[in-house]
């Protein structure tokens, strides 16, 4: 039986318990607030140190390179190691950074775009005497990959760079009778194989760079004739396409990923430096001189960055903030529901202790006329949607129908309340009921704190039936068990029970 009670009280009803946090809007408001407030002030307190450090910065007069040295030496006294290794991290990682970034800037892969690739084929044949020594083959894909190839490519189209071509093309030998198959009157060039690709982002340019490859070849025979031995040069295929690069557009991404990953973390790094290192770290870049803008900002006057007109508040820190402070009031409602081993308003005592419930009184709720109460109706209303719900009084009439027909049934007049923790208004409506009762001749005696209270058990022993009052929010299981125990024990007849 007791495990069975314990089982059942630990049932938890999801509605119940969402309109039981969705009750409580203004703590979890406030909470919302105050979580905005706090972490506001955090997010104001570092937009002022940052901006404090801003400003330091700004009044540092730009110095000779002599004077810079010298104050640059001043700063590096008041470091230690373990300073000296947080700026040098920093310098590593904004030269990893400029090389990676001058590498997107200038490389034409960076540039095509892998879902449309002009890509240009060229094949030429290549026969020449067998008995010749010389390899007149490797010698054309030799000469292609040659700087003297890429420098008369970049001067016969305009806008490339010699040493980014070599990115983009590739030259290799193929062997024909393995994996090639030529024409019958082409079965004489047989012998030797040269094939070339390239890629670009542009057509034309793909289109002029393949020009400029077949004319440089064409170019290069009477040189190779002259060196090597007579040899046939016949262009077998030159073609023009667009196609699709999955492999480079992975290439892109990632290289892309890598820069906003160096970014945020040198930005991370220069944050964290403290005052000493700062100044260091800007002597350091002003005595360098490596970037631009930093002689520009050089010949601005001290404090020439309006620090004044930065915002110290932080929308991110301020959202984060509400947000926090809400999950934790709700948490906090949330565990207070399921450790809370009070009776609830869901809780269906006939179910758990196997007593009739003759009636449910509400509790009156102070009438007040504005949007906070009107909140409150609403969601009252939300969550009983679907139930009749009665006042107080109408509650009390039925109650005391209830508990005359029960008394009348046993053939008793005089009953027993027992209850604990009965307050102000829990009495009020005690009198009510009483008052309904003696109309009808019926004799109601309420009994408060029988299990606490050594008088109000004595009394209980002349009792021949009782009632329990069960008071949501207030009584205990606990005490709910001991009442029923000491009831069980006088042997008098429990005719019910009636929530408040």
């Amino acid at each position: 039986m007791e495990e069975n009670r314990n089982k059942k009280e630990r049932e938890i009803c999801l509605t119940d318990l969402f309109f039981n946090i969705v009750r409580q809007w203004r703590s979890i408001v406030l909470c919302m607030l105050l979580g905005g407030v706090v972490l506001g002030g955090i997010g104001y307190a570092r937009g002022r140190q940052a901006a404090e450090l801003i400003k330091q910065q700004a009044d540092i007069p730009h110095l000779t390179n002599e004077q810079n040295e010298e104050a640059m030496k001043a700063a590096l006294d008041k470091l230690d190691e373990d300073n000296l290794k947080n700026i040098q991290a920093i310098l590593d990682y904004k030269k990893i950074y400029e090389d990676k970034a001058a590498y997107r800037d200038k490389s034409l892969l960076m540039k095509i775009d892998a879902n449309k690739i002009s890509q240009y084929h060229i094949l030429f044949g290549i026969k020449r005497d067998t008995n010749l020594g010389s390899n007149i083959p490797g010698v054309y894909r030799t000469l292609i990959n040659s700087p003297k190839f890429y420098q008369y490519i970049a001067d016969s189209v305009s806008g490339l760079d010699a040493d980014s071509l070599k990115e983009i093309t590739a030259v290799s030998l193929i062997n024909p009778e393995s994996n090639f198959s030529l024409t019958d009157t082409k079965e004489s060039l047989k012998q030797g194989l040269l094939e070339f690709s390239l890629i670009h982002y542009d057509e034309d340019t793909c289109k002029k760079i393949g020009a400029a490859v077949i004319q440089f070849v064409e170019e290069q025979k009477e040189m190779i004739t002259k060196t090597c031995g007579e040899h046939e040069l016949a262009l077998l295929d030159d073609s023009f396409g667009t196609t699709i690069n999955g492999e480079l557009l992975s290439e892109q991404r990632s290289t892309l990923d890598e820069l906003v990953s160096l970014e945020a973390t040198i930005r991370g790094m220069e944050a964290a430096l403290t005052v000493d290192e700062q100044q260091y770290y800007q002597h350091l870049k002003d005595f360098e001189s490596v970037p631009e803008e930093d002689k520009a900002s050089a010949e601005k006057p001290a404090g020439g960055q309006d620090v004044g007109r930065v915002s110290y508040f932080s929308l991110k820190y301020i959202i984060l903030g509400v947000v926090f402070g809400t999950f934790m009031s709700i948490l906090f409602f949330f565990l207070k529901y399921i450790l809370n081993d009070k009776l609830r308003e869901s809780d269906k005592v006939q179910d758990i202790y196997g007593i009739a419930q003759l009636g449910k009184i509400p509790r009156q709720l102070p009438h007040r006329k504005n949007i906070f109460s009107a909140i409150d109706r609403g969601i009252l209303r939300l969550q009983y949607r679907n139930k009749r719900i009665f006042g107080q009084e109408n509650a009390i009439n039925f109650t005391a129908a209830a508990l005359k027909i029960a008394m009348q049934k046993e053939n008793i007049t005089e009953v027993y309340f027992v209850g604990s923790n009965l307050g102000e208004e829990s009495l009020k409506i005690c009198n009510a009921l009483k008052e309904l009762l003696s109309r009808e001749k019926l004799q109601m005696i309420v009994l408060n704190n029988a299990i606490y209270d050594a008088d109000a058990m004595e009394r209980i022993g002349h009792a021949q039936a009782a009632v329990l009052l069960l008071n949501t929010g207030i009584d205990l299981h606990s005490e709910i068990e001991q009442e029923l125990d000491l009831l069980k024990r006088q042997d008098i007849k429990l005719l019910g029970g009636v929530v408040l």
